[in-house]
């Protein structure tokens, strides 16, 4: 835990991290998770009433449903939060939150039953693989920033946890550019969504687990029928 702050401090120091775009927020975030859950039951009852076959495409729309809502939606009332190390607020832009918080916060507010403090507290493969099955997690060892954006880029359009050496965060892909969105302990530590081929921290890191949110089928199911999910250890 020690290194991984101190690899914080001295990353701080090296560059500003890209500063997120100004977005306009229409609703609150109450109004904003009000209308997710309406739209989350829908498609429960959509799933829950399709015949065998056509349960798949039901969780596709979900898929693209839940990459869409936490873009455009969710993320961008937390941008502006301060991270810390500790941080555990549950209130965008009112107290601080750290990196683990961030992703079981978002999950949890976009409809996810999950254990939100004690997944945050786990190393960021066990938060992935508590998510999704091992056959949506890959795993980069020592690979350039450049070929890792490549390969998410070749996958399409999705949401990922990301988990690196010191830390954790959402991989987006919109089907033009990815991007990283996380509670950056970088400059200006806070929370950022950033092109992800230009972050530092994202760069920095020997090794990254990428786990695809948007397309475990299995996962999205879980979303819908509001299954708890289990925290590995």
């Amino acid at each position: 835990m020690l290194l991984g702050v101190l690899f914080c401090w001295l990353t701080a120091c090296v560059k500003t991290e890209t500063a997120p775009a100004t977005y306009t927020l229409d609703k609150s975030y109450a109004e904003v998770t009000q209308s997710l859950t309406a739209r989350r039951t829908e498609l429960a009852r959509r799933y829950a009433q399709a015949a065998p076959a056509a349960k798949s495409e039901v969780l596709r729309e979900t898929g693209a449903w839940l990459r869409e809502s936490l873009d455009k939606e969710l993320f961008p009332h937390w941008y502006g939060t301060q991270w810390d190390f500790y941080g555990t607020t549950q209130t965008p832009r009112n107290g601080k939150i750290a990196c683990g918080y961030f992703v079981t916060t978002l999950l949890r507010d976009a409809g996810f039953q999950l254990e939100r403090a004690r997944l945050a507290q786990q190393a960021s493969e066990k938060i992935i693989l508590s998510l999704v099955r091992p056959a949506y997690v890959q795993r980069f060892r020592n690979t350039q920033l450049a070929d890792f954006v490549a390969a998410v880029k070749q996958k399409g359009s999705g949401l990922y946890v990301v988990g690196l050496d010191f830390h954790v965060g959402f991989i987006l892909h919109d089907g033009q550019e990815t991007y990283f969105v996380h509670s950056s302990y970088g400059n200006p530590q806070e929370v950022v969504k950033e092109i992800a081929a230009e972050s530092v921290i994202l760069g920095s890191s020997k090794y990254r687990v990428l786990g695809a949110l948007t397309a475990d089928e299995q996962l999205l199911a879980k979303l819908l029928n509001r299954t708890n999910i289990k925290t590995l250890r």
